[in-house]
């Protein structure tokens, strides 16, 4: 039993979890009412429908959910900021103090108890629960463990702690379950106490459920609350996980058409890559041929160079003789 916003309370078999607890702790208020830790304040109808309730004032330390509870009307209710841990509040000036699912959210819960008893009237009452270690345990190994929930309690710490500040203590455990009801068409729901057949752990499948006061107090009376049906939680439970399931279906069948269309791509892209490494080893080739061929050409230039190179050796030998034959027609030609 967690915080609960207003879209939370939208979910019916929560909404009637918390306030099934509220309306209890209801019976056995009176006077001035100080609802610690009271969210978005939907409980301060229950508290001013009982008679011996005078005024109601809700606090919590977060802002915007006092801006939510703000925003109703209430007659004989207020809302504020504050903690359980340091109160506003003057000495001995509160009939009835309650905090609900609070004090296993504090390192130290001395210190809350501490305030509370300060705040309250000396015949003052003060009404809280808090999830039992069984409870918690259980939790944990279903959901994970809770970060917020820094304490868990058994039965004999936690009367040994509110023992330390009030002289009685009456205690009773509130846990949600299926129940069955047969009753007459036309007739209102009364029911007597019975006991349940079930384990003593399976009672503790809840939270403990305190009222403490330093003046003597009646026994806590047994009390059932009957909420939605089965079928009507089955349908809030397990539409919502319908509608995931059809929407991963819908996913995953999307993801399988993008694989296959991936692959198609895929396998465009292995043809492709093989029309380019065969285009490859046909250019390899011709550059080969290409090489050998521009190696012929070269080779057979170096044989013509050197042919050409061995005709024309004997040149400059000519080029000796005609010039000693021209300069003997020149002194030839002189001497005439």
């Amino acid at each position: 039993m967690e915080r609960v916003d207003n879209s939370l309370m939208k979910l019916r078999h929560l909404r009637e979890e918390h306030e099934h607890r509220y309306k209890f702790a209801a019976r056995y208020a009176k006077g001035k009412v100080l609802d610690c830790a009271c969210g978005i304040g939907y409980a301060a109808k229950f508290f001013l429908q009982n008679g011996c309730v005078t005024s109601y004032v809700g606090m919590d330390v977060n802002s915007e959910s006092l801006a939510y509870a703000n925003k109703y009307v209430i007659p004989n209710a207020t809302f504020r900021e504050g903690s359980i841990t340091k109160l506003d509040i003057d000495s001995d000036s509160i009939d009835t103090f309650v905090s609900l699912e609070t004090l296993e959210h504090l390192e130290f819960p001395e210190t809350a108890l501490q305030e509370i008893s300060r705040v309250l009237k000396e015949d003052g009452v003060f009404i809280c629960t808090v999830p039992t270690d069984i409870y918690e345990r259980k939790c944990s190994e279903l959901y994970g463990p809770n970060p917020y929930h820094v304490q868990a309690f058994s039965q004999q710490n936690f009367a040994d702690l509110l023992s330390s500040k009030f002289k009685f203590v009456s205690l009773a455990v509130a846990s949600q379950r299926l129940v069955t009801t047969i009753q007459g068409i036309n007739a209102s729901l009364e029911l007597e106490a019975s006991l349940l057949d079930e384990s003593e752990a399976d009672r503790l499948d809840g939270s403990y459920v305190a009222i403490c006061s330093n003046q003597e107090l009646f026994s806590i009376s047994p009390a059932l609350y009957t909420g939605m049906s089965r079928i009507e939680y089955d349908k809030e439970a397990i539409s919502p996980l319908r509608s995931s399931l059809n929407n991963a279906e819908e996913l995953a069948s999307a993801r399988w058409d993008l694989i296959l269309k991936t692959e198609k791509i895929n396998q465009g892209y292995k043809e492709t890559i093989e029309s380019y490494k065969k285009e490859v080893e046909a250019c390899r080739a011709l550059i080969k041929d290409t090489e050998s061929l521009a190696q012929k050409r070269l080779d057979m230039l170096i044989e013509a160079e050197t042919k050409v190179s061995a005709r024309y050796s004997k040149i400059p030998l000519v080029k000796f003789f005609l010039n000693i034959a021209e300069k003997f027609f020149d002194r030839k030609n002189t001497r005439k």
